[in-house]
């Protein structure tokens, strides 16, 4: 009866977890995805934060970019700064959501 409980209110705590932020489709479709991935407003400084940060996002690992005061960038995938620059927000959110798209051989 406890387990089932339990169950249940982890069930509850999971669908209000998923209601407090609308989540949609992510389809690529000719290589972009036209549609916000969330129902809220993206924030450039956090999204920065989360790019330089060797705890939260791990992208500098890979990757290099325009952080001058991240002395030890990655070699291996694009550099973020060509991306951002060639790219609409269309085709970088689908290089997000799905890298393999692009590129089936990606790590």
């Amino acid at each position: 009866m406890v387990l089932k409980r339990m169950r249940n209110l982890l069930g509850v705590a999971l669908l209000v977890t998923l209601h407090s932020q609308a989540v949609f489709a992510q389809n690529i479709l000719d290589g972009v995805i036209e549609k916000p991935l969330t129902s809220s407003v993206g924030d450039p400084l956090k999204g920065r934060g989360i790019v330089v940060s060797r705890q939260t996002g791990l992208c500098l690992l890979c990757h290099s970019g325009p952080f001058p005061e991240e002395y030890f960038q990655g070699n291996l995938a694009p550099d973020l700064s060509i991306s951002a620059s060639q790219l609409s927000v269309a085709q970088l959110r689908a290089r997000l959501v799905d890298a393999s798209y692009f590129n089936p051989s990606t790590i």
